[in-house]
């Protein structure tokens, strides 16, 4: 778990967005971890889908959110 919030950290901080999903477990230890891991801790960086149908949406609102994302120099 540290190696992987290290990374994240790493990562983050060269500009990289992290989108993260839960999906189907839902340990309060594992959200914990994972919310640390994405972006944000709350929607849109991370999302908890207990099921396919709900997997789904997640996709649809992330692919959303990445749509209104501008590159600048």
């Amino acid at each position: 778990n540290d190696r992987l919030r290290t990374l994240a950290t790493n990562i983050k901080s060269d500009g990289v967005i992290v989108y993260v999903i839960q999906f189907a477990n839902s340990g309060t230890a594992l959200q914990t971890l994972l919310k640390q891991v994405a972006s944000g801790p709350d929607t849109p960086y991370y999302h908890y889908a207990p099921d396919g149908e709900a997997l789904q949406q997640v996709f649809h609102e992330i692919a959303n959110n990445l749509s209104e994302l501008r590159l600048s120099k």
